[in-house]
């Protein structure tokens, strides 16, 4: 019995491989839909339908990696991925950036980080770091590796690329690029018919953007390939806090993603919802000052001092580090700050050195 359903397995991919590829405008009556079809099961609830795919824009390093891997392990044990449920299934992680061994690191790093295995069955890589690759050929490949996965049993549902630029170009260097994109798009579709298989990319977006929007990036590929996404989450920087992000999200079959404030430490993000109404890189200066103030009355430095447990002088990077703030917030704080509020007596003042002090 079980031979008899491998060689099915194996005849109808066979089948689906030899498929010529064509046009398919096959022309339906809306009569023979009286009630409308069931739709693909979400992979990812609320973000990703199985067969979809998903992009992830955001600025270089800025940690897109690791919030894929995220995703990966994530789905790989059905544990959710930022609050949202997950369907568990097969992932395979297509890795163009990280050498090898550095890249087993950071899935170590971030599973830890994550409260996630690091080591299961159901997450799987293929490494190929190099310059950029031909979309046609990349694609050809990766999906006669996911068949013979399929008929050794590894039913691989999510696909995940990282980074895209590796084969559609970056930098609008490539004139072509957008020939590439539409070469990719194309390939990953024929991969997803070998059995509804999800994809999620990731973009890059050059900082010196002047409004961030990854849809006008046609010069290098992205664009289309953000038009094409049926998912697209976009990571905002904030003003004036490194490695702080706002995650947005677009989505054609799903409300729109709840925005999410983040900071990047490190191997893995943390939820940041103190810096809720942190304005935007390249916000308006009305949209800036409308949230300065309450900005540097929402996150208490007494309680932050307090968690140090320490009498001595404190630096005051490390200070704007725990508080992701800049140091010049930081300082603007301790000189607002009133009395401790449980010792009246105690006061905050800098102290020689760039330091921090608390003296009754």
């Amino acid at each position: 019995m079980a031979d008899d359903v491998a060689q099915s397995i194996e005849a109808a991919l066979k089948q689906t491989m030899a498929k010529a590829p064509s046009y398919d405008l096959k022309i339906e009556c809306s009569e023979r839909y009286p009630e409308p079809p069931a739709l693909p099961a979400e992979l990812i609830q609320g973000v990703l339908r199985f067969g979809h795919k998903l992009v992830l824009a955001g600025p270089p390093d800025c940690g897109k990696t690791s919030l894929l891997l995220a995703m990966g392990l994530s789905v790989a044990q059905g544990k959710p991925w930022l609050e949202h449920a997950t369907s568990m299934s097969h992932v395979l992680f297509v890795n163009l950036e990280l050498e090898g061994t550095s890249f087993i690191h950071r899935v170590h790093q971030v599973a830890a980080a994550c409260g996630l295995s690091a080591c299961d069955k159901r997450f799987h890589f293929t490494n190929h770091r190099g310059g950029n690759l031909d979309p046609e050929r990349f694609t050809l490949e990766l999906r006669q590796q996911i068949v013979e996965a399929k008929l050794r049993g590894t039913d691989i549902r999510l696909v995940i690329i990282d980074p895209v630029y590796k084969l559609v170009g970056s930098g609008g260097t490539d004139e072509n690029s957008n020939l590439r994109a539409s070469q990719l798009i194309s390939g990953l579709g024929m991969i997803a018919e070998v059995g509804d298989i999800s994809f999620a990319l990731s973009v890059d977006v050059p900082n010196d953007h002047p409004s961030y929007q990854v849809t006008q990036e046609i010069e290098n590929g992205v664009g289309q390939m953000a038009r094409d996404a049926d998912s697209l989450l976009t990571l905002w920087p904030l003003e004036r806090h490194d490695s702080a992000f706002r995650l947005k999200g677009q989505m054609r079959e799903f409300e729109s993603f709840p925005h999410l404030s983040l900071t990047f430490v490190y191997p893995a993000f943390q939820a940041a919802p103190e810096l809720d109404r942190v304005p935007l890189v390249g916000s308006t200066l009305s949209e800036a000052n409308a949230v300065e103030e309450p900005i540097l009355n929402e996150i208490s430095i007494w309680k932050v001092w307090d968690s140090l447990n320490t009498q001595e002088a404190v630096p005051l990077d490390q200070l704007a580090k725990l508080m992701n703030l800049t140091a010049f917030d930081v300082r603007q704080k301790v000189l607002q700050a009133g009395p401790h509020p449980t010792r009246p007596s105690l006061k905050l003042r800098m102290a020689v050195g760039n330091r921090v002090k608390a003296e009754e």
